[in-house]
């Protein structure tokens, strides 16, 4: 091979190199191409498990919505339940007293009811703190799903706006560049052979 490049003329010479420049480029662009391919089927499937994985959590949301809002509204009857019974104990109690004062009963039986009475109140305040302590747990819970679902749809967004760009672009990218220059600092030392370089930018302009 050594003793065939000493043999060829400068311009054919030239020729051949510049050939053997285009193949190189064409490999590389060739292997680009085919990376990029990868790239995008590789994006593709990510971007449908994303999607699915989207879905899953919206389903997954939306039940949870459900079941606060019916916590919520059993809390809020049961609520409204012990109040009626508060009521009702008191004025039952009221009652009471009143009767027993006028048939002149003994103050322990109304005793005995005014305890009743302070441990249905008691009793009413815990269920009170405890339903209070729920809805708290509930809202929680609710608020940190939420921000879960937008933190996750706002890493989507910003995931498909982004550019994937491969190291071995920018290195490919600037090969065509340096050949070009190098082409057209050989035309102007080698101006003699103007016949040679019509033939070959022909013969370039085919392989593009």
């Amino acid at each position: 091979m050594a003793t065939s490049r000493t043999t060829l003329r400068p311009d054919l010479q030239a020729l051949l190199d510049n050939f053997t420049n285009l193949k190189n480029v064409y490999l590389a662009l060739k292997t680009f191409c085919n990376i990029q391919d990868e790239l995008l089927q590789y994006e593709k499937a990510k971007s449908f498990k994303m999607e699915e994985e989207m879905k899953k959590m919206t389903k997954t949301f939306s039940s949870l919505e459900e079941q606060r809002k019916k916590s919520i509204e059993e809390i809020r009857k049961e609520k409204e339940e012990l109040k009626t019974a508060l009521l009702e104990s008191r004025q039952e109690c009221n009652h009471l007293r009143l009767v027993y004062v006028d048939r002149n009963i003994e103050d322990e039986q109304i005793c005995r009811l005014q305890d009743e009475l302070e441990v249905l109140k008691a009793e009413l305040i815990l269920q009170e703190e405890r339903h209070k302590e729920e809805i708290v747990k509930l809202e929680r819970q609710y608020i940190e799903e939420l921000q879960k679902y937008k933190t996750l749809l706002e890493s989507r967004q910003q995931y498909q706006s982004k550019k994937q760009k491969h190291p071995a672009i920018d290195n490919m990218s600037n090969q065509p560049s340096a050949i070009i220059k190098t082409k057209n600092r050989k035309k102007k030392e080698k101006s003699s052979f103007r016949q040679v370089h019509l033939v070959y930018n022909t013969s370039n302009d085919k392989t593009y």
